[in-house]
């Protein structure tokens, strides 16, 4: 005798409920789940001083640049995010307007930064961050000032999260950093600098970024 049609609907039904939950479409993610980023990128730096009579402007001289970060989940959308960054090939670069370009004494730039980052749906690739931090230095921009740097700064980021493989996924950002120069405790005999108001510095940094709970790293998607 051939089955109803009334009691087959009851038995599929059945079947679908008993199915392992691995199977099922898992709920949305979080957009920032805890997870820790390794990058290495390239800084640079705007000019820090400059002498009022000829023009010449001193500054950090670029590096390649490498960076630890780490995320944190505020709520569904945002995140609480923490990164350390090193330049240890920077230089005291000078812009002399007759003499050109030259670099001096070598230095290492560090940098702290902490902010809010965001997206648009927990699954978008793409994020967006503001904060602010403190750049310093082995040394000042200005050859032969005394003392070290400490500059408070504020940032903009904006980064993509590619496709996942496991629990990791590359990572992408720029970030442009307005920080608020300041001057040497001295300065070498017959020196006149003035300090910039600003200068805005850039920072591009491709890395991985790993997940190590077993929380489901994002994936592109709505």
């Amino acid at each position: 005798m051939r089955p109803s049609l009334s009691a087959a609907v009851p038995a599929l039904f059945a079947v679908a409920v008993s199915l392992p939950a691995q199977e099922r479409v898992p709920p949305p993610a979080t957009a920032f789940p805890p997870a820790i980023t390794a990058s290495l990128g390239f800084a640079a730096f705007a000019p820090r001083y400059a002498e009022p009579i000829s023009g010449t402007k001193y500054s950090f001289g670029s590096s390649i640049a490498i960076t630890a970060r780490g995320d944190y989940p505020l709520s569904r959308r945002v995140g609480l995010t923490g990164e350390l960054m090193v330049a240890p090939l920077g230089k005291q670069r000078i812009e002399d307007p007759v003499a050109g370009r030259t670099v001096e004494g070598k230095l290492i730039v560090f940098g702290f930064h902490a902010g809010l980052a965001g997206r648009l749906k927990p699954a978008a690739p793409v994020f967006f961050q503001v904060g602010g931090g403190m750049t310093m230095a082995t040394k000042h921009a200005l050859p032969g000032a005394e003392g070290s740097p400490i500059e408070p700064h504020a940032g903009l980021t904006i980064g993509y999260d590619g496709s996942v493989f496991g629990r990791a996924n590359v990572r992408v950002t720029y970030s442009a950093r307005l920080a608020f120069p300041d001057l040497p405790d001295a300065v070498p005999d017959g020196a006149t600098i003035e300090k910039e108001s600003t200068a805005l510095d850039q920072v591009l940094q491709v890395g991985l970024r790993f997940v190590p709970s077993r929380t489901p790293v994002r994936g592109a998607g709505p």
